[in-house]
């Protein structure tokens, strides 16, 4: 992915997050696990932000496992999750898809190199929002 492409689709989610009441920001340049960072209702949420033109999209193993530690530096208390991590992939075809890095994690277990994330695999925007809308109230 260009760095442009990327950029731009942070940016994109962002201006999503923004219109649904969070409140976020652009790790700009950051090469690392996160790209954008929001709070929303007392809670902190962590992307790491990809864009593909394909219909599916190979994530490396090392990528997940940084998201993974991230997660649980972050949530030392697995009863009360403070920080929820997501690895969210713009589809040009599909549109955003959202990938919780808990249930990421049991990728890590196989052997490859790489995996392959489909769309129908994650969460659309507006399921994801719902959700989070759902576990905050609840």
């Amino acid at each position: 992915m260009s760095y442009r492409k990327g950029a731009s689709a942070e940016r994109e989610l962002i201006h999503l997050l923004k219109q649904k009441g969070f409140n976020s920001m652009r790790v700009a340049g950051s090469r690392g696990a996160v790209d954008v960072i929001s709070l929303y209702k007392g809670k902190a949420y962590i992307f790491q932000v990809k864009y593909t033109k394909y219909d599916s999209i190979r994530v490396r193993r090392r990528e997940v496992r940084r998201l993974v530690d991230l997660y649980y530096r972050h949530n030392p208390n697995p009863d009360k999750e403070t920080t929820a991590v997501y690895l969210a992939v713009k589809f040009r075809k599909h549109g955003w898809r959202f990938y919780p890095v808990v249930k990421l994690w049991a990728l890590l277990s196989g052997v490859f190199d790489t995996f392959e994330l489909k769309p129908r695999d994650g969460l659309p925007f507006d399921s994801l929002f719902n959700w989070l809308d759902h576990q905050i109230s609840t």
